[in-house]
């Protein structure tokens, strides 16, 4: 706070000390202009704890998520593929064995068809 002078005046009669009035009025300006400064200090102060506890806030919810979640997802995700793995051998077979299946019935179907005609050729050489 810079320094202010004043004048002072002895008043005897009285036994009391006057000052001079802008010299008080000065003073009293920088003790208000310091209260301002004091308050703009201590919110400010305020502020910065709160913004620190903000960021250990964020701190701890980032390593939860470095932590817990993404090796959840992971293993999430490993069990996802496994079972499509899974899924599509089994897809794979079932397509394999109606193939099969299918190959079999047209070899059935030719099977009856020749003897079809054996028997036609038999039946008409018979009669």
């Amino acid at each position: 706070m810079p320094a202010v002078s004043q004048t002072v005046l002895i008043d005897t009669t009285n036994q009391q000390t006057v000052l001079d009035k802008k010299a008080t009025i000065a003073v009293g300006n920088l003790l208000r202009q310091r209260e301002v400064l004091d308050t703009l200090y201590t919110e400010s102060k305020v502020l910065i704890d709160s913004l620190y506890s903000q960021i250990d806030i964020h701190k701890d919810e980032a390593n939860e998520i470095k932590t817990v979640t993404i090796p959840t997802l992971k293993n999430l995700v490993k069990e996802k593929d496994n079972e499509l793995l899974q899924t599509t051998k089994k897809a794979s077979l079932i397509e394999t064995d109606l193939a099969v299946k299918l190959k079999a019935q047209k070899n059935k179907k030719w099977y009856w068809l020749l003897i079809g005609v054996v028997s036609g050729f038999f039946a008409s050489l018979i009669l």
